[in-house]
């Protein structure tokens, strides 16, 4: 998306092994943030996601980043919006339960929850 908008091709950092924001998170922060020493990151994302986002990156993160969350409204009416928010509710609560016994930056914790409590993760082995 990003290159379709015209930033260079050569500046644009992919990863491909996660399934949602949590596990590209983690799958970034070990590609890139750790080995490049990087601590500043900025993030774009949807207007109706920026609580999720921010909850997450700090959670797989922890201490000792800083995130910025930049936000782009989408165009929608009312009722594909409030459809849009009730969802985000829903995802947050699941994210909160499910995470709430794992500490902020425990890459540990993390990588458990990504392969092996994740509902994805159950998902993905059922249609093996």
């Amino acid at each position: 998306y990003a290159i379709t908008l015209g930033v260079p091709k050569k500046i644009v950092l992919t990863e491909s092994n996660a399934m949602d924001t949590i596990s590209s998170v983690y799958y970034v922060k070990k590609k890139f943030l750790e080995q490049k020493k990087w601590k500043d990151i900025a993030v774009i994302t949807s207007d109706f996601n920026v609580a999720r986002c921010e909850y997450i990156f700090h959670k797989v993160l922890g201490k000792g980043y800083t995130v910025k969350i930049l936000s782009t409204k989408l165009k929608m009416n009312g009722m594909q919006r409030n459809n849009l928010l009730v969802r985000e509710r829903t995802i947050m609560q699941f994210y909160t339960t499910l995470l709430k016994n794992v500490r902020d930056g425990d890459d540990k914790g993390i990588k458990m929850f990504i392969t092996s409590s994740h509902p994805w993760t159950q998902i993905r082995r059922v249609l093996r």
